[in-house]
C-alpha cells in the first residue's frame, strides 16, 4: 500500500477534497511498529498517537496531517516509518 492509498482510502481523506489542510479523523487507526501497538485518535481538537493498551500520548498536534509528520519513534514520523508499519 502506498502513502497516497493509505491517506485517501484508509484514512478517508479522499472523501474530503476541500479539506486537504484539515481533513477530519474518520476512523481511529490501530497499527504496530517495532513490535508495539499504537493508535491514532482524537480528543477534542487534538490529534494523537497513543501507545496501546496504556493509552499514553506519544505525540500530538492540532493538525491531523501535521501529526503524521511529527517525530514519534527514534526521531522518525509516522509517514517516514509507514513502510515498516503494520496496520491492525
Amino acid at each position: 500500500m502506498t502513502w497516497t492509498e493509505f491517506t485517501q482510502e484508509v484514512l478517508g481523506w479522499g472523501q474530503f477534497p476541500d479539506s486537504k489542510e484539515t481533513p477530519p479523523l474518520t476512523n481511529e487507526t490501530l497499527f504496530y511498529c517495532e513490535g508495539k501497538q499504537y493508535m491514532i485518535t482524537q480528543i477534542g481538537e487534538r490529534y494523537l498517537i497513543v501507545s496501546q493498551p496504556e493509552f499514553k500520548t506519544i505525540v500530538e498536534s492540532n493538525s491531523y496531517p501535521q501529526l503524521l509528520e511529527k517525530p514519534f519513534i527514534e526521531g522518525k514520523s509516522f509517514h517516514e516509518l509507514f513502510p515498516h508499519i503494520q496496520l491492525a
